[in-house]
């Protein structure tokens, strides 16, 4: 039987960055995928399943820097230019930055 995402998402390639709770550096990301409940970016540093950490990023189209505060999902993949690839679902999101993402999603390609 075959599972269907039942949420669109949309790939994309911004920078952005993310940082600890205590937010004393911010270290950079590629944005990959994004949907109205989670995203997936690479980074350099190993960061831990189930964390929770603030994000900041741009979307295509919006220059526009949007918060989030996301929660690390247990998925973890090598990057395709070494470093690692991670699942994160919002735990907070702006009302601007989700009717950024509504637009952004659906744009066509």
């Amino acid at each position: 039987m075959e599972e269907s995402r039942t949420h669109s998402s949309k790939l994309m390639h911004e920078f952005g960055s993310i940082t600890n709770a205590s937010v004393t550096a911010w270290t950079p990301v590629v944005m990959l995928d994004i949907s109205l409940q989670s995203i997936s970016f690479a980074s350099s540093e190993r960061l831990l399943p189930g964390d929770t950490h603030p994000l900041r990023f741009t979307l295509p189209g919006a220059p526009r820097m949007h918060f989030a505060s996301v929660a690390l999902l247990p998925s973890t993949a090598p990057a395709e230019r070494g470093g690692y690839r991670y699942a994160a679902k919002f735990v907070t999101l702006e009302p601007n930055t989700i009717d950024h993402i509504v637009r952004f999603l659906g744009e066509t390609a």
